[in-house]
């Protein structure tokens, strides 16, 4: 496991050229890192699809409970594997960043909270809305920044 205040290197000291706190990931590793955590929520979205309509059939209520949790699992993933400190990843990483050996910090280098984490979380869904657009700012961007990034002010950098 690496310390979570240094991404498993040694910490960022301030800003590097360009105002950004650390090596800039590229744009592969991001991709792959989040092809992983989507293959993630495919499985477990399978898994609660399947039960809720096992459970469906029984009595309605236990498939909209099954949905329910099913969300508060998603959620709880992104949140408590990026914005918390936890055992598994520190933070600023889901398991696909961790794979591929980047992390998201805010642009002061400091790690993310949980806050940060759901302001990240709430950038997805806005870079989602227009074609994809937000994420595809990726490349455009001189800071490599999406409209998650923007959003959340933070950096995916390399560990």
């Amino acid at each position: 496991m690496t310390d979570p205040g240094t991404g498993g290197g040694a910490a960022p000291a301030g800003p590097a050229a360009g105002g950004v706190p650390g090596e800039l990931a590229e744009y592969g590793p991001r991709f792959i890192a989040f092809l992983i955590d989507c293959g993630i929520m495919i499985v477990i979205g399978i898994v609660f699809g399947v039960l809720a309509a096992v459970l469906g059939k029984v009595a309605g209520i236990l498939a909209s409970l099954i949905s329910l949790v099913q969300l508060a699992v998603v959620l709880g993933y992104y949140i408590y594997l990026v914005g918390m400190d936890n055992p598994v990843t520190g933070r600023g990483q889901t398991y696909g960043k961790k794979v591929m050996n980047i992390k998201a910090i805010k642009v002061d280098g400091s790690d993310l909270g949980p806050v940060d984490a759901i302001l990240r979380l709430v950038g997805y869904f806005v870079s989602e809305i227009v074609i994809l657009l937000g994420f595809v700012w990726i490349f455009i961007d001189d800071q490599n920044q999406g409209w998650h990034d923007k959003i959340a002010k933070t950096y995916v950098i390399k560990c």
